[in-house]
């Protein structure tokens, strides 16, 4: 066991990663007896297996060369080959000294492996199990360091926007820091506590619930005094008056803009209205609208009872057949729309064209994706089948809900409510990921990235490759609604009807008008006013910090 590497090495069942993780963190809180921070090996860190390494190899190197091997006895962990392997190899590492495997047993279990019997394990039923594997590890508690270091956030910081702010801590401490603000009435929201890395904790989507004249940020981490930021002010948002020029509608609803970004359609429970170049058209609607789409130049609006229109020029399509005829997705090729209904039945319509039956996919639609005569159907049960025109190529085992489906070059995302998944199309194969933690409550796909948003608030911006580009943090129950061609600037609903835009990772603007649009070139928005629908550039609503030079309402 020469050439020790890593202090103690952390087995354990997968089912068990958030007690092995706080484990971890608190032996980190102390000192090995060379008056250091003690190295741990945990399989999903730093410091456990790198990226690209043989991970079964990686694991026997991690339990040869550790000085205590300490494995996490559970139901879940005898019942894992994987688990007992590595308990196998400890047992079987040459010239171990006694007292180096050292259990904690996390559950009553019924057998341990009689290989395994006679070595004690210490019971976290006792209340002093942490203090006896700390001192049996021979690790001392940390002295107090110096305060922590804590940066005022910068520029002008407005309320409900986005701030950042950097905590600095000692070099080798990656414990997790906590931030909160005083007075605490401003309402701090956002990712408050954060694992610092190569000595500085990042925080990167604070924001402030309410506008107040003095404030300031404490930040607290094990083994280290509070550190305390400078004074400043969170402002109201500033926001220019919107431009005098540009497109009003005296209609409410929630506003849609078609591909080209000069026309409007606003959707209501009773019609559709359209705007082009200052001439109005009304559309009838049975019901509130469920779906919209764009294609290259058309807008397609279905309601609830299987109603799509598609303009310009209008057409109006009622969808026949018994059984729920209600419209499961809409998608593009072009401006030819496929609208796929719960009960199976896929259409083609074009405008000036009668609508045609395409094919009936047998477990129904629920999200529908079209690329290059590739058809993408996400059924109700749990798959995703892959047509070339109306042959049946490939199917994939996805899950029963999904968020959003958007064909690429070559391949396709889904965003289940668990995962998400990058479809290739030829030769056919599936990658899932779990980007961030827990379930998805919405996502919006664009040409170039997909942005989603977990029930948690927490919310990524990825692209087809699933390689995370930025992350965010809003209020719990939040979604996406709406976005640019590209889906870089998201327009957000936030629970209790308040909208906001995010881009970069920031929220940039928010508002409690109602309805709020943005056009796919990213450069106007369509927003609720006192008489109705206004159209103004993006940059009249920002605030002045983010405003290019030179730019903004004259």
């Amino acid at each position: 066991m020469a050439g020790h590497r890593w202090d103690i090495f952390l087995s354990y069942a997968h089912e068990e990663y958030r007690e092995a993780e706080k484990l971890r963190d608190y032996l980190r809180r102390h000192r090995t007896s060379d008056d250091r921070t003690p190295v741990v090996f945990l399989d999903e860190s730093k410091e456990g297996i790198r990226p690209g390494a043989d991970w079964a190899q990686a694991l026997r190197e991690g339990i040869r060369h550790s000085r205590f091997f300490v494995p996490l006895y559970s139901r879940a962990y005898f019942n894992k080959h994987m688990c007992r392997n590595e308990l196998t190899e400890a047992l079987n590492v040459r010239d171990a000294p006694p007292g180096w495997i050292i259990p904690v047993l996390l559950e009553q279990v019924s057998e341990i492996p009689i290989t395994a019997s006679h070595i004690q394990y210490l019971p976290v039923t006792n209340p002093d199990w942490s203090e006896r594997l700390r001192d049996l590890l021979g690790l001392t508690t940390r002295p107090v360091r110096r305060a922590l270091a804590v940066s005022r956030p910068p520029g002008t910081v407005y309320a409900s926007l986005t701030a950042t702010c950097e905590v600095r801590v000692d070099d080798d401490f990656a414990e997790q820091v906590t931030i909160r603000a005083e007075p605490a009435s401003v309402g701090l929201n956002g990712t408050l506590t954060m694992r610092a890395r190569a000595g500085v904790a990042a925080f990167t989507d604070l924001s402030f619930t309410a506008p107040t004249p003095l404030v300031r940020l404490v930040a607290e981490a094990p083994g280290h005094e509070p550190g305390v930021s400078d004074a400043f002010e969170v402002r109201a948002q500033a926001t220019r008056p919107p431009a005098a020029h540009g497109t009003r509608m005296a209609v409410r609803g929630q506003p849609v803009f078609l591909p080209d970004g000069q026309a409007l359609a606003v959707c209501s429970d009773e019609a559709l209205v359209l705007s082009r170049y200052g001439q109005s058209e009304h559309v009838e609607l049975r019901t509130g609208p469920r779906l919209t789409a764009t294609g290259a130049t058309c807008l397609a609006v279905a309601d609830w009872t299987g109603r799509v229109v598609l303009t310009p020029p209008t057409t109006v399509f009622d969808a026949p057949g018994k059984g729920l005829t209600v419209p499961g997705a809409l998608a593009f090729e072009g401006d030819t729309l496929y609208a796929g209904m719960w009960n199976g039945q896929i259409w083609t319509v074009s405008a000036g064209q009668p609508p045609a039956p395409h094919l009936r996919h047998p477990a129904g639609v629920q999200a529908l994706a079209v690329h290059e005569g590739v058809l993408l159907v996400a059924g109700h049960d749990g798959r995703l089948a892959v047509y070339d025109k109306t042959d049946l190529v490939a199917e994939h085992e996805v899950e029963p809900l999904i968020r959003g489906l958007r064909g690429h070059e070559g391949c396709a995302v889904v965003v289940g409510e668990r995962h998400v998944y990058r479809v290739d199309l030829d030769p056919p194969r599936m990658i899932r990921d779990q980007l961030g933690s827990g379930p998805i409550a919405g996502a919006w796909m664009g040409e170039s990235l997909t942005v989603i948003v977990h029930e948690d608030g927490t919310g990524l911006w990825f692209d087809a490759e699933l390689a995370v580009r930025a992350a965010f943090r809003i209020p719990a129950g939040a979604r996406p609604v709406g976005a640019d061609r590209w889906g870089k600037t998201v327009v957000l609903d936030y629970p209790g009807g308040t909208r906001a835009l995010a881009r970069d990772g920031r929220v940039v603007y928010t508002t409690e008008a109602g309805a709020l649009a943005i056009s796919p070139d990213g450069e106007h928005l369509a927003m609720t006013g006192p008489r109705g629908i206004t159209v103004v550039p993006v940059i009249d609503v920002l605030p002045p910090d983010e405003v290019p030079p030179g730019e903004g309402a004259s």
